[in-house]
C-alpha cells in the first residue's frame, strides 16, 4: 500500500533555511509560501 502525508506544518528558526532542508534533502514538495505578518519573526 502506497501511503504519504498530506500536510504539514513545522515551526522553525530560520524559515528559509527550512525550506531548503526539507525540498532539497528530504525531496519535499512546498505546494505554498505565503507570507502572513510583515513583521512575523
Amino acid at each position: 500500500m502506497k501511503q504519504r502525508i498530506a500536510h504539514i506544518a513545522l515551526v522553525v528558526k530560520n524559515y528559509d533555511e527550512a525550506i531548503k532542508f526539507y525540498t532539497e534533502k528530504l525531496d519535499f514538495k512546498l505546494i505554498e509560501d505565503s507570507k502572513i505578518f510583515e513583521n512575523k519573526k
